[in-house]
């Protein structure tokens, strides 16, 4: 991909939230860096971890990286909306620091909301693996069944109402990309969270 594609691309904004796991950070990281989809930020948010991830951030030596640290513990979701705020992209993906992305990801969420100006939110199935990065079989179409997500069709656009609130089919926010400027951020917090913080 050329730098003048890049440039013709949406800005995706990529939000790690983190604490105290370096390791897994660290792989979050790597496979985001390893997008196909270039034209990306990532804002790493850290909950004011014992371990300051900092240097390993530095590490990467990329200037797409922000790095953020709360002056002292806030939990989960503040820290979330926190780096949310920060987000510069016109679409935005969060990314838990013990997930991983396939390097195709953001190549094909982005191109369903750029065909689609009302859709929200672009959404994909995802596995569930071991701290060893094995995926479990099993327990992945375990969940796909129980949220219902066998029963979505590819590129249809349903209610969010029926498939988010009732079927509850939604993946977790690591295996979605949100247009940015139809969300709230100031209010998340007040009228509560998504799972995994939509």
């Amino acid at each position: 991909m050329s730098n003048h594609q890049e440039a013709q691309e949406p800005l995706v904004s990529v939000i790690i939230p983190t604490y105290n796991r370096l390791i897994y950070l660290k792989q979050a990281v790597e496979s985001v860096l390893q997008q196909t989809y270039k034209n990306l930020e990532i804002i790493v948010s850290d909950d004011c971890s014992p371990e300051n991830p900092q240097a390993m951030i530095e590490s990467f030596q990329d200037a797409r990286i922000r790095f953020r640290r709360n002056s002292k513990n806030l939990g989960n979701g503040p820290n979330v909306a926190g780096a949310f705020k920060q987000a510069q992209g016109k679409y935005v993906a969060s990314l838990n620091d013990d997930d991983l992305w396939n390097p195709d990801f953001l190549e094909k969420l982005v191109p369903p909301l750029e065909a689609n100006p009302n859709v929200v939110v672009a959404f994909c199935d995802h596995y569930i693996i071991n701290a060893d990065g094995v995926i479990n079989y099993a327990t992945t179409e375990a969940h796909t069944r129980l949220w219902k997500r066998d029963q979505l069709k590819a590129e249809v656009y349903q209610p969010f109402c029926t498939i988010g609130l009732v079927d509850r089919s939604v993946s977790p926010a690591s295996s979605a990309l949100i247009r940015r400027d139809k969300v709230n951020w100031d209010e998340l917090l007040s009228v509560g969270v998504y799972w995994d913080y939509y």
